[in-house]
């Protein structure tokens, strides 16, 4: 059973980096880990870095993110994103800002809901 959820997994991200190319989004990285955190994918769009946690779902969850995506996962991507940040720093000065997206794929529909700066990492984040 956990085969096919990675294969759902990785089904949905596949889809979430065809729908943010298109929109002209630059994937940086996909599944960018570390010891204890994950980013789905990291993307730049113009001049803003974007961590991106993806989900597969139904369109009934959509509306559901915030519960999906609580304190303990927020605080885990934004420890990512700073490690991410750490580790690019050379390659991101033109960098002016930092969001958090989340992107629920309907698999079965084929459809996306991206919810652009889902959530703040308040002043934690490093800033540039």
């Amino acid at each position: 059973m956990k085969r096919k959820t990675r294969e759902i997994g990785s089904d949905a991200e596949d889809f979430a980096v065809d729908y943010l190319i298109e929109r002209g989004f630059e994937i940086l990285a996909r599944n960018f880990r570390s010891n204890f955190c994950e980013v789905d994918l990291v993307a730049k769009e113009g001049d803003e870095l974007v961590f991106i946690e993806v989900k597969a779902c139904g369109q009934d969850d959509w509306d559901f993110w915030r519960v999906k995506l609580d304190k303990r996962k927020r605080a885990k991507l934004i420890t990512c994103a700073k490690l991410f940040c750490l580790k690019n720093f050379k390659s991101l000065s033109k960098i002016k800002g930092i969001r958090f997206d989340v992107i629920f794929v309907d698999l079965k529909r084929g459809e996306i809901n991206h919810y652009e700066g889902a959530f703040f990492a308040d002043d934690e984040l490093i800033s540039f």
